[in-house]
């Protein structure tokens, strides 16, 4: 039984990260940086861990500050839109007695913001932004999973057994679970991994879901 449900923000929960790498590429164009095949294809397997690869193999003339600017100006442009059926997903898992967390790598105060203006704060127990986790500590690292498992562990004899990890970067995402030792599900409404790329990076098909829509039902079976 999977009682701990620990759920990435971006892609997951939200319709942003399709948006935000066309944003992304263009502002890097606007640097002069060369939007080759190569690299919009490393942006997308790459997305949502830190920069410091991509910049030291396709735009090393960026300097860390300059990155930086573009992600934040990035922040106030990027529609975020919850996806169709999140409410009632989120609320079907909280009436079967699931502890929704929330782990994302965007700013406390926007994110509370965004989860409150969609009325979807009510559902999680806790969320763990940037600010905990720390750049340097940043998906795939499994730094932000423990900091919701361990205290688990140590003071309620919660199992990382009963946590399962779902969210929709092919590495900062199924990587981070497998660094904790959790179950993954592949969140894949956007699209923007493919279920071939999901199904060649070993994730089985039964775990790649199409929508969190589809979450409660995957969790009963589990």
């Amino acid at each position: 039984m999977k009682n701990i449900v620990v759920l990435d923000m971006d892609g997951t929960v939200w319709r942003s990260v399709a948006w935000s790498i066309d944003l992304f590429c263009t502002l890097l164009a606007r640097h002069g940086v060369a939007i080759t095949p190569e690299l919009r294809r490393a942006v997308t397997i790459k997305w949502g861990i830190h920069f410091a690869e991509l910049r030291e193999e396709f735009f090393p003339q960026l300097s860390n500050d300059t990155v930086y600017g573009i992600y934040d100006s990035m922040r106030p442009i990027v529609e975020i839109v919850p996806f169709c059926g999140t409410a009632a997903a989120l609320g079907t898992m909280r009436s079967r007695g699931k502890d929704l967390y929330a782990l994302t790598s965007r700013p406390r105060l926007h994110t509370r913001e965004l989860l409150r203006q969609n009325r979807l704060d009510r559902f999680f127990t806790r969320i763990v932004c940037v600010e905990d986790v720390g750049w340097d500590k940043a998906k795939p690292s499994s730094h932000g999973l423990e900091l919701v498992l361990e205290p688990l562990e140590r003071t309620l004899g919660i199992s990382r057994e009963e946590a399962v990890y779902v969210g929709d970067g092919l590495i900062a995402d199924r990587v981070c679970a497998i660094n904790a030792g959790v179950k993954f599900i592949a969140a894949n409404e956007e699209n923007v991994v493919t279920r071939e790329m999901w199904l060649a990076a070993g994730v089985p098909d039964e775990d790649i879901i199409s929508s969190i829509r589809e979450l409660p039902a995957r969790l009963a079976r589990l």
